[in-house]
């Protein structure tokens, strides 16, 4: 018994114990500063993505105020950050708030669908506006009546534009200022 008495005694054994105890420690700060930061880095990078959308809206009304013209480009672009967002939407888990993350996902979910609705409008504008062609209908009632069509379908194209629009307005300056607490 004597022996175990030294032992515990020792220099050498308090300093192996402290050392464990300090390296437990340690590597809990350092998981708790590693949640922090991670979270941190995802509210930035979704806040970075709301703010490339928006700014790609913005692009894409602008041409359309000025031109009359939906341009494809601006879609593509927005749905590169919507592919993006897709990538990397499992790292939506390290944001504690469970009512910011589903109200990005929810965000991110209405642009692709508005975006997806302009494309099928102006998928179906380009197919009527084909068809209308005189030498394809002869017919001046029937080319009159695939011209009615096609303008519909681009109508319906201009309003989805403008919802996407208002989606933005409404949602994503209040989503980029939780992002930003």
């Amino acid at each position: 018994m004597n022996w175990l008495a030294k032992t515990l005694a020792s220099e050498f054994v308090w300093g192996i114990v402290i050392g464990i105890l300090l390296s437990a420690l340690s590597a809990w700060i350092g998981l708790r500063l590693n949640r922090t930061h991670l979270q941190k880095n995802v509210r930035r990078f979704c806040l970075d993505l709301a703010s490339n959308v928006s700014e790609l809206v913005d692009g894409l009304n602008d041409t359309r105020q000025k031109h009359r013209f939906i341009d494809s480009e601006f879609l593509d672009l927005i749905d590169v950050e919507i592919q993006i967002y897709g990538r990397n939407r499992e790292h939506l888990i390290a944001i504690d708030d469970d009512k910011l993350r589903r109200d990005i996902r929810d965000y991110f979910t209405r642009v692709a669908g508005n975006v997806a609705r302009i494309r099928i409008h102006l998928k179906h504008f380009q197919e009527n506006y084909l068809r209308e062609h005189p030498s394809t209908y002869p017919d001046p009632a029937r080319a009159h009546e695939m011209q009615q069509v096609a303008n519909g379908a681009l109508a319906a194209a201009h309003t989805a534009c403008d919802n996407l629009r208002d989606l933005i307005i409404a949602k994503s300056g209040v989503l980029e200022s939780r992002l930003r607490e």
